[in-house]
């Protein structure tokens, strides 16, 4: 499966996090919840991880230090932030503020690994972004005005996802994607176990409904067991620039999900979705011409 294709099913999966997490986070205590998502996340990943690398599955001594930092701050601290903030915020509204993590993590790519924005990138991002403010605000900017404690767990969250993205493209040089993600899953659910056990009402889990154990079994396998081993796969093959691009389709697909519990798409939504699906377009045309130069200098060798 192309990459450009895995990235765009990681945001529809993701839309889904917003959508069906708030319904969660109101039933179960948002560190729980993100608790319970990578400790069961976890549970998925080690045995696939044995079978498909067994002799390299073990953690190398170089690699403690930076996924246990990748994991507190990417995964534990990320989620904690997030969940607190979507509870307050809501699935809209939570998905516009993460809509900015491209530019962040674009503009520290930029500066950390001289990955050059071009042309076609600035305008990419800025007609994403664009759309993104048509989606979820229906032209009008007063639905976001006003700054709440959950928008600045979501605003940390925009700057916690970009570190974990780009330093992540370093340690996928040699770590693979599975190994990564595995290993920073683990060390994310070790942090954030203490949190949901004092301060989350981790009880709360056990008197969870069927529905909301469905919702959290969501939130495990599309959620984070697919998305974050296609996410890390993107990150290491295009880069984190290219691949956070991906992320303004999220409130898109947030927005869209609502039609299918009977709510009535407007025409700015519709607009908005088109700026956004043009804008991504228009940031990987450069990525497919450049993979085309490449094969073509292949074959010239």
């Amino acid at each position: 499966m192309k990459t450009i294709v895995k990235l765009t099913l990681v945001a529809l999966l993701w839309s889904g996090v917003y959508t069906i997490g708030e319904n969660t986070v109101n039933a179960v205590h948002p560190l729980s919840v993100a608790f319970i998502r990578f400790f069961l996340t976890t549970l998925c990943l080690f045995p696939i991880l044995w079978w498909k690398e067994k002799e390299t599955w073990k953690l190398q001594k170089q690699e403690w230090f930076p996924l246990i930092i990748l994991g507190l701050l990417g995964i534990s601290v990320y989620n904690a932030f997030f969940f607190l903030g979507l509870k307050e915020s809501g699935a809209i509204k939570s998905s516009v503020i993460i809509a900015a993590i491209p530019m962040v993590t674009t503009l520290f790519a930029s500066l950390l690994y001289r990955e050059r924005m071009t042309i076609n990138q600035i305008i990419g991002v800025l007609l994403s972004f664009g759309g993104v403010f048509l989606v979820v605000t229906e032209g009008s900017l007063q639905s976001i005005a006003a700054v709440t404690n959950g928008d600045l767990w979501l605003m940390g969250c925009v700057f916690l996802w970009s570190i974990y993205t780009i330093f992540g493209k370093k340690y996928m040089q040699r770590t693979p994607p599975l190994k990564y993600t595995s290993y920073t899953a683990f060390f994310g659910a070790l942090f954030l176990f203490p949190f949901a056990l004092f301060m989350g009402s981790l009880g709360t889990i056990f008197t969870a409904s069927l529905t909301n154990w469905y919702q959290i079994l969501y939130l495990v396998i599309f959620g984070t067991v697919i998305s974050f081993f296609w996410w890390n796969q993107g990150v290491k093959e295009i880069g984190p620039g290219k691949t956070s691009i991906f992320l303004n389709l999220v409130p898109v697909f947030t927005a869209l999900s609502l039609l299918v519990v009977g709510q009535t798409i407007q025409l700015v939504e519709w607009m908005g979705t088109i700026l956004v699906i043009t804008g991504v377009s228009l940031t990987n045309l450069k990525l497919r011409q450049s993979k085309k130069t490449a094969v073509s200098d292949e074959k010239t060798v």
